[in-house]
């Protein structure tokens, strides 16, 4: 699914995260996470994807191995599914999370926060962020979404505050 400058691939099989080091596959720390995928990878090794944590109930979360340790770090309030689909250095995490498969939204998560990212920026009436596929170490992400019925690319770029 992803590698880093340090050749660190990262992806799954059927059931679990995978790491391949050195031309060498293991499975990711498993620590209370029945099924898993790693999606991301970045220059420090910090590892994002979805688990399923059966003591949380039913679904998938976004997932953070660092340290060898997975780290549940949630999804929306209400939300089944979320999935981190990219990881800066910072260990900023951008993804999708769904409602009972209906429609996807972009999401956020920094530090101990959970964001959707629809309520972070003026949209066009009916627009949608659905899903942010990659975040740059400047904070700028980029995603699909979909506008008037059709499926649109979107960038976004931090805006910095004056004081």
């Amino acid at each position: 699914m992803a590698v880093n400058d340090s050749g660190l691939v990262v992806g799954f099989d059927m059931f679990n995260g995978i790491v391949w080091r050195n031309g060498q596959a293991t499975k990711l720390p498993s620590n209370g996470v029945s099924l898993s995928e790693a999606n991301c990878v970045n220059a420090r090794g910090g590892i994002a994807g979805t688990a399923e944590f059966p003591k949380d109930g039913p679904g998938f979360r976004m997932c953070l191995w660092q340290a060898g340790k997975p780290r549940d770090i949630g999804t929306l309030t209400g939300f089944s599914y979320c999935s981190a689909l990219a990881i800066n250095d910072s260990c900023v995490v951008v993804g999708t999370a769904e409602r009972d498969k209906a429609e996807p939204y972009a999401v956020l998560y920094r530090g101990s926060k959970m964001v959707d990212l629809n309520d972070l920026v003026p949209l066009p009436h009916g627009a949608i962020l659905e899903e942010a596929i990659g975040i740059d170490n400047h904070g700028r992400i980029i995603g699909n979404g979909r506008l008037g019925g059709k499926s649109v690319g979107f960038v976004l770029t931090p805006v910095k505050h004056r004081r």
